[in-house]
């Protein structure tokens, strides 16, 4: 029998014959997959394209730059490579290809190295809207590099499992959290939910309670932050033992905020934790040490996920 109230504004369902899988995905986001518009009306392609990995961005656009020079190098090679001062008798059609494909090239870019130009008036036309497709995609690159570079991240990581440990001659949960990167985070503050299904009305729906954390504001977050609930007479877990937690598939929900200097902007992290992720009776191994000449602490950021069982 829970001894607090569930709340309401979660803005999450909580029929759970309507919905399936985790709340939150591990990475943060929603786990909802969005239908019943077409997909170009469901995408927004500025968002897609800031969100991407840095390898698949690079990627994208060489894909689109080595298209867009393709398209232009066949339309110069089928309206007479001779508009571009190229011979056409030429029998090797492969170099009168890479000729205009590198033409085409110098032209999106505005370099222009002179040893091709435009002498009639298609190829002259062409090149013209070749040139101002370059000068309208560059700008669209140069904004959207600029946007990746300069939006907030909070750059924290949490660890990878949620422990039920020994804590004050009862049980907590615990989770822990990093910045790992060099900004400084200041304000820090965590909300953790605990979404726990249940029968009501003979139907399977889910209850959210948020769970009281023993320090749920810090000052700032220099070092590994480890999120505590004590399960107590007022916790929703009251008598739960590690098998419940299994058993009636608890998912507990974690959302961080904090204030970063450099960027004087607040930023968020979130993540999730299914039954699957518990660990039963054990704590996190410490990640900072003093440094060997006892002047500085090292915080290890490969020990976030390191505990032992006891």
């Amino acid at each position: 029998m829970f001894n607090n109230t569930a709340i309401e504004n979660t803005g999450l369902d909580n029929h759970t014959s309507n919905t399936a899988g985790r709340i939150v995905n591990k990475n943060g986001l929603p786990n909802i997959i969005k239908t019943g518009l077409p997909w170009y009306k469901r995408i927004s392609s500025f968002h897609t394209l800031i969100n991407l990995s840095l390898g698949k961005y690079l990627a994208l656009i060489f894909i689109v730059y080595s298209i867009i020079n393709f398209v232009f190098a066949s339309i110069y090679f089928v309206i007479g490579a001779n508009g571009l001062g190229l011979p056409q008798n030429t029998n090797n059609t492969f170099k009168l290809f890479t000729d205009c494909f590198f033409f085409s090239a110098q032209t999106l870019t505005t370099v222009g190295y002179g040893r091709l130009s435009p002498h009639t008036l298609p190829a002259n036309i062409i090149s013209s809207m070749e040139s101002l497709i370059g000068l309208l995609l560059f700008a669209v690159i140069t904004g959207l590099s600029y946007a990746r570079f300069a939006k907030p991240n909070s750059h924290i990581q949490f660890s990878n499992n949620i422990l039920l440990s020994p804590h004050k001659n009862g049980i907590a949960l615990m989770l822990r959290l990093v910045s790992t990167k060099n900004n400084i985070l200041t304000d820090g503050e965590a909300k953790v939910t605990a979404a726990i299904p249940k029968i009501k009305d003979g139907k399977l729906i889910k209850d959210y309670f948020s769970l009281d954390l023993e320090i749920s504001k810090i000052n700032s977050i220099p070092f590994n932050w480890t999120l505590v609930h004590t399960i107590n007479a007022d916790s929703p877990f009251a008598n739960y033992t590690y098998q419940d937690f299994i058993t009636n598939n608890v998912e507990i929900l974690v959302f961080v905020k904090a204030y970063d200097e450099q960027h004087s902007n607040q930023v968020l992290a979130r993540t999730s934790y299914t039954a699957n992720e518990f660990i039963n009776n054990a704590k996190f191994k410490l990640m900072f040490k003093a440094s060997p000449d006892n002047l500085h602490t090292i915080l290890q950021l490969n020990k976030l996920n390191d505990y032992e069982l006891l």
